[in-house]
């Protein structure tokens, strides 16, 4: 289960350069999913995965999505993106 978590996360993280190339609007976005399934069977609800994920994450790693402009929790992930 570890593994596909970490795997939806790196998906969700590598998905922000491309959002960023689709010339999205500077601001801060919340990103939410609902009903995802990998090889055909449910995930557990995103707020669960995420609360999972933030147990497992270093300081260093919250630290680091924190200075990219990424937070965790709420409804989903949120980013502020910048004009540049």
């Amino acid at each position: 289960m570890n593994v596909r978590l970490l795997g939806v996360f790196l998906a969700c993280g590598f998905s922000i350069p491309v959002a960023q190339a689709q010339m999205l609007q500077p601001g801060l976005w919340e990103v939410t999913s609902s009903n995802m399934q990998v090889d055909g069977q449910q995930l557990p609800d995103l707020q669960v995965m995420l609360g999972q994920f933030q147990n497992m994450m270093t300081p260093e790693m919250k630290a680091q999505l924190e200075s990219q402009g990424v937070t965790l929790g709420g409804k989903g992930i949120r980013v502020c993106l910048t004009p540049e």
